[in-house]
């Protein structure tokens, strides 16, 4: 009877142990993390985290009510891990999952989750999803007529450019790599439309100054910016972004001499579009 009482406290003290310990892969606390984050717990988030000062937890800035988090790629390289995280139900996002990036650090054995570069990657990418949304939405306005609406994208994406410089000035490593994979798709894209536009200026001496002078000014435009993407920061990915979205609606004002080649810009613009489509969704 001893013994077997023995063997029951052993137990439950084993079990009391476990329910005790709290998260210890890097998959559960970020997991921890997050939904300490959704749930406002301070406390909690600078308990699993390189915060320091739990009155300094400002929750990102989001309203979390509704919101889901969900893990998914994770890379550990020595003392460092990173997390592809999958955020649902934040409002500023039009109801679209927000992906970003959650890092985390080893000290003294436990893993934490590396607060301000988190933090950092959630802050700035939700802004550069926005921008690649607007210049996707403007490939798809574009291969329609001109229109208010069309002319408004390209407002709204000049508004964009400028936040961007100014929220993504000190971006982290992802958040550059994809600037970069962006700057390269950009630079081809203005290249050929370039290209184009030289083509159907040689080829219609004849047509309206207006129009001339148009063209002519839209491939200065692009090859002025292309050359600022020789080495992309995050103002010339911006500036570029901007001047192409301008060139656009000033070659849906051409006359209709240019109908034809209206229609091949359009198709430019479409794989333009799916480059971007595979870019913001990470395939």
């Amino acid at each position: 009877m001893r013994a077997i009482k023995r063997y029951s406290l052993i137990i439950l003290g084993t079990l009391m142990l476990s329910a005790c310990g709290g998260p210890e892969t890097p998959q559960e606390v970020s997991k921890a993390f997050w939904q300490s984050v959704i749930e406002g717990d301070a406390g909690e988030v600078a308990d699993l985290s390189t915060l320091d000062d739990e009155s300094r937890f400002d929750g990102f800035g989001q309203d979390w009510q509704g919101a889901t988090a969900s893990s998914g790629r994770i890379v550990i390289e020595g003392p460092t891990a990173r997390i592809t995280t999958r955020i649902k139900g934040l409002k500023d996002q039009d109801d679209k999952p927000l992906e970003t990036t959650t890092y985390l650090v080893q000290e003294d054995g436990d893993w934490r989750v590396d607060y301000a570069h988190t933090k950092e990657a959630f802050t700035n990418r939700p802004l550069f999803d926005q921008m690649m949304r607007k210049l996707e939405d403007f490939g798809e306005q574009m291969r329609s007529s001109f229109s208010e609406s069309s002319d408004k994208a390209a407002k709204d994406i000049e508004r964009m450019s400028e936040q961007l410089k100014d929220r993504m000035a000190t971006a982290n490593e992802d958040v550059s790599k994809q600037m970069d994979d962006f700057a390269e798709k950009l630079d081809e894209a203005m290249e050929a439309l370039s290209e184009s536009i030289s083509n159907a200026l040689e080829d219609n001496p004849q047509a309206a100054p207006q129009d001339r002078q148009t063209l002519q000014q839209a491939v200065i435009r692009l090859d002025e910016n292309r050359e600022e993407l020789d080495d992309p920061t995050v103002q010339s990915v911006a500036d570029g972004s901007k001047a192409l979205a301008q060139v656009q609606l000033s070659l849906n004002r051409l006359g209709d001499r240019f109908a034809a080649y209206q229609k091949a810009w359009g198709e430019q613009v479409e794989k333009v579009e799916q480059e971007m489509t595979r870019f913001t969704q990470g395939s």
